[in-house]
């Protein structure tokens, strides 16, 4: 008969917690990565483009020489320092070598704001892949008696939240509350500001509309990213209450977020009541009117958006 290991040496339930938070930073750290390599990609093909800028010059400089139909073109020219380079530069042969020049000076242009998102976008996952090995770091000094409550310090718990809920982790569920008799593409998403404030999030245009016209009301909080496509953020109303300021952060930590500017290190997000918000009439889902706002400036927090995220 084979021998069984005694009962007493099985793994202790503070072994067991702290193989389960290792795993979650080990498929955090995977998903930042891959997120990162994606990033780098897409830097790369920017930079292709910014370099396109090259192309476009010597067009320029050669452009009464050219005609229309020729698919690459040898041309020579000057760069910044004075030198001649010579180069040859790839055409479409539909269009006029004007309308070759200006569109590689519009890739350029295109490029140089790919490379902006690209390396604001790395630089974000390097500080939350440090944030990670910080956490490895500090947890192995942690003796396993003590590691619950580690893991429930604020700002371990902020940073683990993410990878903990994807993995499973139980949170504040879709499917449930007030809206759950919505469908599913018109049903905000639900979140609580650090104070308890409830704070909804429309999932895209239409969704926007119903949340802002159909379940706000007049006397909630709008938030919305200013001069930028994103999703309508909606601070409900505590009657003879103003907000306070770390909860008017949460929303405008959420409007960018859930925004064309998510990868920005700082936005301005306009906020008003709702019945200052007008939709007018025919114009297309999600597009609204601030007849009286503020703007707060909000800079991009990884633990407040987290914590956020998290919805404990």
């Amino acid at each position: 008969m084979a021998d069984h290991p005694d009962n007493n040496e099985a793994a202790s339930p503070e072994a067991g917690l702290r193989a389960r938070i290792t795993a979650t930073i080990a498929r955090q750290r995977a998903k930042l990565e891959r997120a990162r390599e994606k990033a780098s990609e897409d830097l790369a093909r920017a930079e292709v483009l910014v370099a396109g800028r090259a192309h476009g010059e010597l067009l320029k400089t050669n452009l009464a020489t050219l005609k229309r139909g020729a698919s690459e073109a040898s041309l020579s020219g000057y760069d910044s320092q004075g030198n001649t380079i010579a180069s040859t530069v790839p055409l479409d042969p539909k269009l006029t070598p004007k309308e070759n020049m200006e569109r590689y000076f519009l890739q350029a242009r295109k490029g140089e704001r790919g490379v902006q998102l690209a390396a604001s976008r790395i630089a974000t996952l390097e500080r939350e892949l440090a944030a990670l090995a910080v956490i490895e770091q500090r947890m192995a000094a942690v003796p396993d008696a003590e590691l619950e409550a580690f893991v429930a310090l604020p700002d371990i718990a902020a940073i683990l939240a993410p990878a903990r809920q994807g993995s499973g982790a139980k949170g504040q569920s879709e499917d449930a509350g007030p809206f759950a008799s919505l469908p599913r593409a018109i049903r905000p998403r639900t979140y609580t500001s650090i104070e308890g404030w409830e704070i909804l999030v429309g999932r895209d245009a239409r969704a926007n509309d119903h949340l802002t016209t159909r379940i706000a009301n007049g006397l909630d909080w709008f938030f919305h990213l200013a001069d930028a496509p994103g999703s309508h953020v909606i601070l409900r109303n505590k009657k003879d209450q103003t907000p306070p300021l770390e909860t008017m952060l949460d929303c405008g930590q959420l409007a960018l977020h859930f925004s064309t500017k998510r990868d920005s290190l700082r936005a301005d997000v306009h906020y008003a009541r709702c019945k200052h918000v007008r939709k007018p009439k025919g114009a297309k889902p999600g597009l609204v009117y601030l007849n009286d706002f503020k703007t707060l400036t909000i800079k991009r927090d990884e633990v407040r958006l987290a914590r956020l995220l998290a919805r404990p």
